[in-house]
């Protein structure tokens, strides 16, 4: 029998070979040394031992010390060892909506209580975390993620007045870089526009749930500052103003928005109400009537009771 085997095995393993040099040509040498060392990083981010993380992190910066990467990598490692959780037990779920462990009575099946975790920060590891952060956004200002993961550990922490300083940064940038964004890697972020802009509703909506609604205002306010056309962001604010009681205000920047979005269904639902709030119940059924022709089923019906209910007085 002939012995095709080895024959085959060394022509696919030089195909192996000739492929992977290939892959190689295409990337800058710079690129491909960065790549292996954010693998490297990648593969004992999780690690239990945070020295394993320390040493890569040490050698990837001599290596690379103008990587934004680097900066991106030193902030998680601050993070990994300043913050730690202890279990909470109380009688009403997390205020912030946070992951709980619902307990019941084994008699009467009655809600005894809730379990879950609380973080807790070491404020020395803290500020070298926020330190390093700090460094690398002044460095690499387009680059989103590192301003990103600030704001997402300041909002965790609840220092709302920080993360607001940080959001009015990125929103500060953006108007200086038309959003054209760098990600991890410094891959550069495919429609900067669009994450800029649905992150920011998801801040907003974030902060829209704390208990104190001065802190979405704010980002309204600064969102409605550096793009005054934008219609979700001036529905933010006229809806904040509407929920803080200013019905009469709301409505105004409301009709103001209607000119110029005259087909935005959320606009009109809101006008209808604020009208239905003021007691103008002509006015509320004329714009509810306008989403009797609406495509969303729950909107059309909404409004039909709506109307229904002014209607019959109530």
């Amino acid at each position: 029998m002939p012995n095709f085997t080895a024959v085959n095995i060394k022509q696919s393993v030089m195909k192996r070979l000739l492929l992977l040099i290939f892959a190689s040509l295409a990337l800058p040498f710079g690129a491909l040394a960065q790549h292996q060392w954010y693998d490297k990083y990648q593969q004992v981010l999780n690690d239990s031992d945070a020295n394993k993380l320390l040493q890569v992190i040490e050698a990837w910066q001599k290596a690379e010390p103008e990587s934004a990467d680097v900066y991106a990598a030193w902030f998680n490692y601050y993070y990994k060892i300043g913050v730690s959780s202890v279990l909470s037990l109380t009688t009403e779920p997390p205020a912030d909506g946070s992951e709980s462990l619902m307990l019941r009575n084994d008699t009467t099946q009655e809600t005894a209580g809730y379990l879950y975790a609380v973080p807790t920060y070491n404020d020395s590891l803290m500020n070298l975390c926020f330190q390093k952060i700090d460094a690398g956004i002044r460095k690499f200002p387009d680059r989103l993620d590192l301003a990103f993961g600030k704001i997402h550990v300041l909002m965790q922490m609840k220092d709302y007045e920080a993360a607001l300083k940080a959001l009015d940064a990125v929103i500060r940038r953006s108007a200086d870089n038309h959003n054209a964004w760098l990600w991890t890697l410094d891959k550069p972020v495919d429609d900067g526009s669009a994450m800029f802009f649905d992150s920011m509703q998801d801040y907003f909506n974030r902060l829209w749930k704390v208990q104190d609604l001065s802190y979405a205002e704010q980002l309204a306010h600064m969102l409605v500052a550096a793009y005054p056309s934008n219609i979700v962001f001036r529905s933010n604010f006229a809806g904040i103003k509407g929920a803080k009681g200013e019905n009469e205000e709301a409505l105004k920047l409301f009709l103001d928005i209607h000119r110029d979005a005259p087909k935005d269904e959320i606009v009109i639902g809101n006008i209808a109400h604020l009208y239905l709030v003021l007691g103008d119940k002509k006015q509320a059924k004329k714009y509810y009537q306008l989403l009797l022709k609406s495509e969303d089923e729950t909107m059309k019906e909404e409004a039909a009771s709506a109307i229904k209910q002014i209607e019959n007085g109530e």
